[in-house]
């Protein structure tokens, strides 16, 4: 169980405008290869506080990224990032929070250790995808961002996506929450 990601930090207050899940290009599945291994995250994109902008510019993030380590093979980090889109990202898919509706990423931490979302095991092959597509499926659920995006994101990551490849069906890897 992953419970440093819910260690209090600087960033918690700040103010999440939208929801990115970004799809990581790892590098080719084989050497020659042209299709890519895949992880997908989930980036909190954060702004529109005076106090943030001042001192961190406007071009930050806070990385909710389940990783295949640990004692029961994933590990919930939770990172801060001076940048909207990572150099790795060949793909992302951005949800814009309800009108109306103010979440923080203390909040956001909140609801995932609630839910147990922080105790979930990969399979051999990955995971990663069923776990973000999880927390989607949650602020939806939660209403914060809309209620369509849950099944809007499972159709595009039933996709490998590669960088010089239209992208590919596959199948999700599935893990369990325990």
């Amino acid at each position: 169980m992953s419970t440093a990601a819910f260690v209090h930090i600087f960033y918690d207050s700040w103010v999440v405008g939208t929801v990115r899940v970004v799809v990581h290009n790892l590098g080719p599945v084989n050497p020659g290869a042209q299709v890519s291994h895949n992880h997908w995250t989930i980036s909190l994109l954060v702004g529109g506080n005076k106090h943030i902008l001042d001192f961190w510019g406007p071009h930050f993030s806070v990385r909710l990224d389940m990783q295949p380590v640990g004692p029961q093979n994933g590990q919930l980090f939770i990172s801060f990032h001076q940048y909207l889109v990572s150099q790795s990202a060949t793909r992302y898919f951005d949800f814009e929070i309800n009108l109306g509706f103010r979440v923080t990423v203390r909040q956001v931490k909140v609801l995932l250790q609630a839910r147990g979302r922080h105790r979930y095991s990969m399979t051999e092959h990955g995971g990663c995808q069923h776990w973000c597509w999880t927390i989607i499926h949650d602020f939806c659920e939660a209403g914060i961002i809309p209620s369509i995006a849950a099944e809007q994101l499972r159709l595009e990551m039933e996709n490998n996506y590669s960088l010089t490849l239209p992208p590919i069906r596959h199948k999700i890897e599935q893990g369990h929450f325990y």
